[in-house]
């Protein structure tokens, strides 16, 4: 492996491999067995291939371009998957009867033209020396045994206009098989502990092999990619997606552009070996018989890979915060200095990773900012809502003119609206909502939690009043009467002050809102004991097609008709300093973030335990429903944190992080 290439590793595809490089050419030679307990699902009973016969020779034939017809055997690059090679392919074209490394007996024997390398001494000038050759029959010290080395730029030979990626991925490759130790796995440990890498990394979901395979590729998860299976059926096309047959070849499956499409549509020289799926003009495709499949909730820690990256675009001894694989694409192309084109990553979030990252991302312009409101011209008068409320003029007490500079709701700035609409903002003394006219609803509702002033929960809010905010036109504002015409539908609130409530943080929801409830009784009074101070942004999310996209109004007033919209979810952001007692608005440091994104139903079916106590299932349903912060600005069009501590590069990693509550293992 040269040394001085950027190098990838993440652990999709188990193989033995030897890289041999050339100008702008890299091959690997890949062996392959079956994982012991995985053959009943993959192995079929029936005839597996039309090759009938391995009689003839590979030799004059090897890596043909056209594969032989069946019954005949064949010496392409995918015999092997389908079981269809001349019994002398091995010894032909992937010349094993040498084996890759120097013995003492071969050190400095004769050229061999039949072994894949040589032990010869010539073999250095010929660029084609065993692996071990220079420590074993030259006595030099071996990559693996030395100190790390910064390399401060590339090294490479003649003919190279940037230092070449390898990418190589491990299948099954747990990111606590790393702590076994340099012992175990030396030049992974090696690689690990000189260059960049992270303590783990996400598959997406499902985690099984194709599908992640090519989200690597793409930057796309696979709903967005069309593979999201191993073996899959398509009514449409009528046809079975599997592993071992010629249907996953199909160019129909296969959705987005992989890597090496962008690399050769952009003038860069590519090549794969057994990856999914390769052009039609110089296709290599196949399998390398992929059994390492998982396909569990890519969110456990059992589930969690590994990445390291080596080279001389890569920092040195850095470590990075844990990320999905959905972000790799954008760092390769970063790489081999092409442009990307759009994919679900998150572009400069991984900046943290190179050396000189060559793309800078910029803050998204807002789109709608909020409408004043002229206090001079608000009307005094008192809605009437249907509902009743004594000493209604306290209103007034608890409302205050917006001001941008409030460090205490909003410590990392003003969400910004990034789609068309209407709203204002209403500042109370305990919080501040953004407040749509078109929903009749906030957008979204900010305050924050200090441990010495909030020592207890926050009370419930069903049983409070409610009064008109005079600040919002009667058009505007929703009535008791909109919820009470439903009598699955009650009121609901953002922030429940343990006062007389305005309709300005007021949410239609179903009935059972006990995990709503119970998020502002415990859950927040647990984080912010257990961190001094947190921020809070709670708001609706309207996706009734769940694309994990952001309803339009005219999808959200489809679905309502005449009524008040009822959202599908809810979205909490709980934000707190990395440093201890340091609170949300001194905070000059890192931030850390939890998010919830919480579907809205109108019974608790989701718990099997959801009638027992409160506490024995919703904290299990808080964790099953984490998310990134990106998720819910993609859910509500939405751009938070645009006023923190932090470079924009590591706020995008801190938008791109998933709490997990998964523990190491």
């Amino acid at each position: 492996m040269c040394a001085r290439a950027n190098v990838y590793v993440f652990p999709q595809v188990v193989c033995v491999f030897s890289f041999l490089l050339g100008p702008r050419v890299c091959v690997g030679y890949i062996f392959q067995a079956v994982q012991p307990g995985e053959k009943e699902e993959l192995i079929p009973t029936t005839k597996l291939t039309e090759w009938v016969s391995s009689a003839g020779s590979c030799k004059g034939r090897c890596f043909e371009l056209v594969a032989a017809e069946p019954p005949g055997c064949r010496c392409d690059n995918l015999c092997k998957t389908y079981y269809s090679c001349c019994n002398d392919f091995d010894e032909q074209c992937l010349k094993t009867a040498g084996g890759f490394e120097c013995s003492e007996d071969r050190c400095g024997e004769n050229r061999n033209e039949e072994y894949a390398c040589q032990c010869s001494e010539d073999c250095l000038e010929k660029g084609d020396c065993c692996t071990n050759y220079k420590s074993l029959c030259k006595g030099e010290s071996r990559w693996v045994e030395g100190e790390c080395e910064e390399i401060h730029s590339p090294e490479c030979p003649a003919g190279f206009l940037r230092p070449p990626l390898i990418m190589v991925s491990l299948d099954g490759f747990r990111a606590s098989y790393m702590k076994k130790g340099k012992s175990v796995h030396p030049n992974l440990h090696k690689l690990r502990t000189c260059g960049t890498h992270a303590p783990h990394m996400r598959p997406v979901y499902p985690s099984k092999t194709f599908p992640n395979l090519y989200t690597l590729a793409t930057g796309l998860y696979p709903e967005s990619h069309g593979i999201v299976g191993n073996t899959m059926h398509d009514p449409v096309f009528n046809a079975n997606f599997n592993l071992r047959g010629r249907e996953k070849l199909n160019h129909r499956w296969w959705g987005g552009q992989p890597i090496w499409i962008t690399s050769e549509k952009q003038g860069v020289k590519a090549g794969t070996f057994f990856w999914p799926w390769a052009p039609p003009e110089n296709r290599i495709p196949g399998s390398c018989r992929y059994f390492g499949d998982h396909g569990f909730d890519n969110k456990i820690s059992s589930m969690r890979t590994i990445f390291m990256g080596h080279g001389p675009s890569f920092n040195f001894r850095t470590e990075v915060p844990p990320f999905e694989n959905i972000e790799l694409y954008n760092i390769m192309c970063d790489l081999l200095g092409l442009t990307p084109v759009p994919n679900n990553g998150t572009h400069g979030s991984l900046n943290a990773m190179l050396r000189n990252p060559p793309f800078t991302p910029v803050q998204p312009e807002e789109v709608t900012s909020p409408e004043h409101i002229d206090s001079a011209s608000t009307s005094t008068a008192i809605y009437n809502l249907g509902c009743s409320c004594d000493d209604e003029n306290k209103i007034e007490e608890s409302t205050q003119e917006f001001s941008s500079e409030d460090a205490t709701h909003l410590p990392f700035g003003r969400p910004a609206v990034l789609f068309q609409s209407q709203y204002t903002l209403l500042q109370h003394s305990d919080y501040i909502s953004g407040y749509s006219y078109e929903l009749h609803m906030p957008l979204w509702t900010t305050y924050t939690m200090t441990a010495q002033v909030d020592s207890t929960a926050l009370p419930l809010s069903g049983s409070e009043c409610v009064r008109a905010d005079i600040r919002v036109a009667p058009e505007h504002t929703q009535s008791c009467q909109s919820s009470s015409q439903n009598p699955e539908i009650i009121r609901g609130f953002l922030y429940p002050p343990g006062q007389c409530l305005s309709t300005s943080p007021l949410s239609d929801q179903h009935t059972p809102n006990r995990i709503w409830s119970y998020v502002q009784e415990v859950v927040l009074k647990r984080y912010t004991e257990e961190n001094n101070s947190i921020n809070v942004i709670t708001g609706p999310i309207f996706d009734n097609d769940y694309d994990g996209l952001r309803d339009t109004l005219e999808k959200i007033r489809e679905h309502a008709g005449e009524a008040v919209p009822v959202p599908t979810h809810y979205y909490v952001i709980i934000t707190h300093c990395e440093g201890e007692n340091t609170t949300v608005e001194e905070c000059e440091g890192s931030l850390r973030v939890i998010s919830f994104i919480l579907p809205h139903r109108p019974d608790n079916s989701e718990s099997c335990s959801n009638s027992d106590e409160t506490s024995g299932w919703v904290d299990e349903i808080l964790r099953l429903h984490t998310a990134r912060v990106r998720d819910v600005e993609l859910l509500t069009g939405l751009d938070f944190f645009r006023s923190t501590p932090m470079p924009y590069t590591q706020t995008l990693t801190l938008k791109t992080y998933m709490h997990t509550f998964e523990e190491d293992v």
